[in-house]
């Protein structure tokens, strides 16, 4: 979840070799939040993730997913 504007909730899944983005529709294994600002950051790996996400649920599935993410 992104908090503040331009925020949202989504939900990220595996299919298959491909990863699936979607309108949030059930339990998740792990929610991660941080505000949508520090997204751009993290999410461009200029700043680590660790300093702006908080994680519930399982840290390991979130931490696998966050390691790998870099968008360019």
């Amino acid at each position: 979840m992104l908090t503040g504007p331009g925020g949202g909730s989504w939900d990220i899944a595996r299919d298959g070799d491909a990863i699936a983005v979607g309108a949030p529709v059930g339990d998740a294994d792990a929610t991660v939040t941080s505000s949508a600002h520090d997204f751009v950051l993290w999410g461009t790996v200029r700043t680590p993730w660790r300093e702006a996400c908080l994680i519930e649920g399982d840290q390991s599935v979130a931490a696998t997913f966050l390691d790998a993410l870099n968008i360019i």
